[in-house]
């Protein structure tokens, strides 16, 4: 009796090439949403800061429109204050600058937020015109 031999030619499972290419794939796109969400949490950052930075100038803006209520205000007003990164005085995250300028009747009120971000001072401008009586 012979032996019987058994030959299949049912190959089945994946080759070595197509894992690698199917590895190669994966990797590109895990790459590409990493660069993205690197970008994202960077925008972030840098959104967060104006944000804060809008609300410290409105604030002082508001006081200053607060102010002039009672008291005439002048060029004398003018002042600045460093702020730290909750928007709390005496930090160095921040800097507010306030400028009043006009007549004694029509008083113009500015108020800029300054920061640092990645060596480039960036800014948020507020600003206001009175009518004093």
């Amino acid at each position: 009796m012979e032996p019987r031999e058994n030959h299949t030619n049912n190959e089945s499972g994946f080759t070595l090439i197509e894992l690698l290419i199917g590895m190669a794939i994966l990797v590109m796109g895990l790459l590409t949403v990493n660069f993205f969400l690197g970008n994202l949490l960077n925008k972030s950052g840098h959104l967060e800061s104006a944000t804060l930075a809008t609300t410290l100038a409105a604030e002082r803006l508001e006081d200053l429109k607060s102010q002039a209520l009672t008291t005439t205000l002048t060029n004398a007003n003018n002042g600045s204050d460093n702020l730290d990164a909750d928007g709390n005085p005496g930090g160095s995250k921040f800097t507010r600058t306030w400028t009043i300028s006009g007549t004694s009747d029509q008083t113009d009120i500015v108020v800029t937020v300054s920061w640092e971000r990645s060596g480039v001072t960036e800014s948020r401008t507020l600003q206001t015109r009175l009518n004093q009586d």
